[in-house]
Formats: C-alpha cells, structure tokens, sequence
C-alpha cells in the first residue's frame, strides 16, 4: 500500500474514517498505519433490518440516532489535529461516508444553484449531503493553510464510487461498469510539483499512487499529461456478493468486466454476457452500445481495446479474511451482501 511505501521513507502515517465496514483490519486496509480510528455509523448500529428502514423514514431527527463522532465535522477535525500535532512528514488519510446512502437533506447545504439540495428527494438529498462534505473539507484546507501546511502537502480528493439514481435500470452501486459510477472527482494540489489545468485523458484513481510517490521524489511527472496513445484498462468490476456465498471462501479472482478506455472511447469488457461499447464525447450517458450492429472499424477498434485486458497481470491469490459475524452483518445492511437466507429465492 502506498501508507506502508511512505511509512519506510520516514512519514508518520494516521487515518481517521467513518467507513467500519470496510476500512477494517480484516479487509487489510488499516495496514501500514501508525494509528487509524475507524468509527461506526449508527447508535442501532448495523441491522439487517433497522438500517434500510430508517432510509424509508423521513426522521429530520435522524441525527439523535447517530453518533456524532462519526460525522464530517469530527472526521476533519481528528485530521486536522493530527496533521498539526504529527511530525514531518506525514501522510493522513480522511475517508468520509456522510454521503452514503440512505441520503438525508442537509439544511443549509445545497449543492447545486437550481435550489434542489434542500428536497427530500433522493438526488437532491444526496447533492445536499455532497454539498455538507465539501464543506467539511473546506475546513480541513483551512486548518492546512493555518498551520502553514497547505502549499507544502499533496492535497487528493477524490471518491471510490458514484451512485445510481435509475439511469440504466440500477441504483445504490453495486454494478459499477457505467460513468456514473467510475467517473468520479479527482483534484491533486501541490504547486511545487504540479501546474493548475485539467487532464485531459481518462486517469485511473490507482494512478494516484505512482502520482503522490512522484511528487514524493521529485520524479518527473510529464506523464500526467501525455494522451492516450494505447488503451488502457482503467477500471474493474466485480458481482454482488450474496448470503449463498460462504464469505470465507469466496475467492472469485476474476472480473466480471474489464472497463477499457481509448480516446473517447469506452469498451465494457465481460466475461460473461455481451460486450459494450461507447463514445462518451457523442453519447455520455452511455445510451447507443456501438457494439449492436457494429461497424468493422467498431469491431477492430474493439479488438485493439481488447489487447489491454490481455496484457493485464494474473490476479493473485488472497488470503481468507478473518470476518465476524458483526462485519457480515455491517456488509448486510449496506446492500453488499443479500440479505436473504441461504438456500431462498
């Protein structure tokens, strides 16, 4: 992990995240931390049962269910008392979930200018909780330029996933090949390394770390830069975990789909079932699939795009986790795993 490559290069490494499920010692990514607290969401904590319900209840007081430690504002605040405290240099990672479903209207928060972050409507209430966490941030950019720490620290903000709000015929994000859940912020700031501007390639959110080791190094980094000249797999999606799946055995190693990109161009990869194809310049939303009638300049194009899935490395062979049954039950209630019993329909 890139906290172990910084840790062996001198930097006092800390985390502070509202995400208990997954950013937990059993999935491994708490490893290379000198501290890391990983906070729990609810004071109902993670029922199967309770936890979907209350995103059906419209509870303006849904705060008094909830510990306060764990949002945005204790989240920033931890993180900035640690990059003030901590020695140099240091790495700190903040990983906030206040916009995880289920989406509450935050007052005061709005998003977007139409006026629509205050609705109690899923995408609004979700644009409101967006708005809520880029004002946490603004915070913790504040406390950075206070300490005179800004214009010296690589700043990343970035997200692991979008949501489905219906497009395509999903929601939550679960099945996460198409845009709106891959094309996600990603802001770097440093001004001794890096020149203000947009990229104008698709970057990959693992290229961030070759990117923050080059900063690190004072390692050129003209190829931030360089356009796609050669398809490169960018993404990679994997099904839905079920309750038929024993956790401590489900091994799959392989995709379901390989996301390749190339110019404009988008191929959606499957290892089972039909390929996809898109130009995102012509069709963002990913309505026409090139591939359904394809043309033979589609088709060739389709299989030099294929060529990044097969240069791709073998997946490596993991361990099983050592998960209890309160992580299953976490993973449960936020929809990663099916909350029907084994052996059901």
């Amino acid at each position: 992990t890139i906290t172990s490559t910084l840790g062996a290069l001198g930097f006092a490494t800390g985390g502070v995240s509202a995400n208990y499920t997954y950013l937990t010692p059993w999935t491994g990514l708490q490893q290379g931390f000198d501290a890391f607290d990983a906070r729990p969401r609810t004071l109902l904590g993670y029922h199967p049962f309770v936890f979907p319900l209350l995103g059906r209840l419209d509870l303006p007081t849904r705060r008094f269910l909830e510990r306060s430690e764990w949002e945005g504002e204790a989240i920033t605040a931890a993180a900035g008392n640690f990059a003030s405290r901590a020695r140099e240099p240091f790495f700190i990672l903040l990983n906030l979930f206040d916009a995880h479903s289920p989406h509450f209207p935050r007052p005061g928060h709005i998003f977007r200018g139409d006026g629509q972050g205050s609705d109690v409507t899923p995408l609004p209430a979700y644009d409101s909780e967006i708005a809520y966490v880029d004002g946490r941030l603004g915070e913790f950019v504040e406390t950075l330029r206070a300490e005179s720490l800004l214009d010296r620290t690589i700043l990343v903000v970035t997200a692991d996933h979008g949501e489905f709000f219906g497009e395509h015929g999903f929601t939550n994000h679960k099945v996460g090949a198409y845009e709106e859940i891959l094309h996600v912020p990603l802001l770097v700031r440093y001004p001794k390394g890096l020149s203000a501007g947009r990229v104008q390639r698709a970057f990959g959110l693992h290229e961030t770390h070759r990117l923050i080791l080059d900063l690190v190094r004072s390692r050129p980094t003209d190829w931030v830069y360089a356009g796609d000249q050669e398809p490169r797999t960018l993404a990679q999606v994997w099904g839905k975990v079920s309750s038929d799946d024993v956790i401590l055995g489900a091994r799959g190693l392989d995709p379901d789909a390989n996301v390749v990109y190339l110019g404009s161009h988008k191929l959606i990869d499957r290892r089972i079932g039909a390929d996809e194809m898109y130009d995102l310049a012509a069709d963002p939303k990913e309505l026409r699939n090139l591939l359904i009638e394809p043309s033979p300049k589609i088709l060739s194009l389709r299989a030099r795009m294929q060529t990044a899935v097969k240069d791709l490395p073998p997946a490596r062979q993991g361990t099983d986790p050592d998960v209890t049954t309160a992580d299953i039950a976490a993973l449960r209630a936020l929809g990663y795993i099916s909350p029907k019993k084994p052996g059901t329909k």
